[in-house]
C-alpha cells in the first residue's frame, strides 16, 4: 500500500454523534410511516464509548421478548475489535389483533453503524440504508422460510448467506440506498456511492472486503433504472416502495457473470495495490495491458 493510499484511509472527516443520530433518527422515522410491522433499530458506535453506545438503546432492547439475546449479541459486537456497522440481528414477533382472532407478524431489526466508516453524512446515510435493506432481505428469507439462508440462535435471525448471496445482495443493498437517496434529494447518490466502493477496494485493503461488493459494476444499470422510473409521476407510492420497486427491476436483469468477473479483476488489482502501486497505475495496466476482457472492461468501468 502506498504512502498516499495510507494517509487518505487515516485523514477521513468526522461525523457528529448529533448528525448521526438525526440521520438514523429520519431513517427510523421514514421506514415505519411505510411499514408499521417494521421497525428498525439504530445503535451508533465510533465516536462514543461502547459503554454509552450500549446504554443509548438499552431500554429500547431489552423491552422487546427476545431482547436480552439481541442485547447479548449487540454487546459482543461492539466488544470485539471489528466493530464495524452490521445487522446485528432480526427478531420476528407475533401480535393478535381483532380481538384475538388474528395474528400480526411484526419484525425488528437491530443495526449497528459505526460512524467513522464513513467521510461525510451523505455515505453515512446511504451506509445505514444498506444495512436496512440487508434487514429486508433477511425478514424476506424468514417469512419466505428460505432457512438455507439464514441463521437463528436465541430466536435472533442473522444471514446465513454463501459468497454469491453476499455478494449480490451487497450490490442490491446498495442499489436500493442509491435509489432511495436520490428519490428523497441526494442527488448523485448512487454515482457518490460507487466511487466510494471502488476507491475502497484499493485503499482500505486490510478491512475492507472488496469482491462482496460489486456495485461499480452496475452503476450504469443502476442510473439507467432510476432515470426510467425514478422520474415516472409515483403520486401515490411511498419513495421507500418506488425504490424497492427499482430493485426488483434490478434482480430481473441481474446476471451472475457480472459478480465472477468483478471478482476475478479485484483478485489481479488487489495484488498490484498490495505492491505499492498507485491508483492510476493500476487501473492504467489492467486497461491497456491486460490480457483478460473482462478485466480490461471493469477497469475502464472503475476509472
Amino acid at each position: 500500500m502506498t504512502t498516499t493510499n495510507i494517509e487518505a484511509t487515516h485523514n477521513k472527516h468526522t461525523i457528529s454523534l448529533q448528525e448521526a443520530r438525526a440521520c438514523c433518527d429520519s431513517i427510523t422515522e421514514e421506514f415505519s410511516a411505510f411499514d408499521k410491522s417494521f421497525r428498525v433499530i439504530f445503535v451508533l458506535s465510533g465516536v462514543q464509548d461502547t459503554q454509552n453506545a450500549l446504554l443509548e438503546k438499552q431500554g429500547d432492547i431489552l423491552e422487546l421478548p427476545q431482547g436480552q439475546e439481541l442485547f447479548n449479541s449487540l454487546k459482543k459486537h461492539l466488544k470485539n475489535k471489528d466493530h464495524r456497522s452490521k445487522v446485528i440481528g432480526v427478531i420476528a414477533l407475533k401480535e393478535k389483533t381483532f380481538m384475538g382472532f388474528k395474528i400480526v407478524h411484526n419484525h425488528v431489526a437491530l443495526i449497528n453503524i459505526h460512524i467513522p466508516e464513513n467521510t461525510n453524512l451523505k455515505l453515512l446515510q446511504l451506509e445505514a440504508l444498506c444495512h436496512v435493506w440487508k434487514s429486508m432481505s433477511v425478514i424476506n428469507d424468514i417469512i419466505n422460510n428460505h432457512q438455507e439462508t439464514l441463521s437463528v440462535k436465541d430466536s435472533i435471525y442473522t444471514a446465513k448467506w454463501n459468497n454469491m448471496d453476499n455478494a449480490s445482495r451487497n450490490m442490491f443493498a446498495d442499489m436500493f440506498a442509491g435509489f432511495l437517496a436520490e428519490l428523497n434529494g441526494n442527488q448523485a447518490a448512487l454515482k457518490m456511492l460507487a466511487k466510494q466502493r471502488a476507491t475502497a477496494c484499493f485503499e482500505d485493503l486490510r478491512l475492507y472486503n472488496a469482491k462482496s461488493n460489486p456495485f461499480p459494476m452496475m452503476l450504469e444499470i443502476a442510473q439507467m433504472i432510476f432515470d426510467d422510473i425514478g422520474h415516472a409521476p409515483n403520486k401515490h407510492k411511498s419513495n421507500v416502495q418506488v425504490a424497492l420497486n427499482m430493485v426488483t427491476e434490478a434482480i430481473e436483469t441481474y446476471d451472475e457473470n457480472t459478480i465472477t468477473q468483478w471478482q476475478s479483476f479485484i483478485e489481479t488489482t488487489q495484488q498490484m495495490a498490495w505492491s505499492g502501486l498507485s491508483i492510476p497505475q493500476i487501473l492504467g495496466t489492467a486497461i491497456y495491458t491486460s490480457d483478460n476482457v473482462y478485466n480490461r472492461n471493469s477497469a475502464y468501468i472503475i476509472a
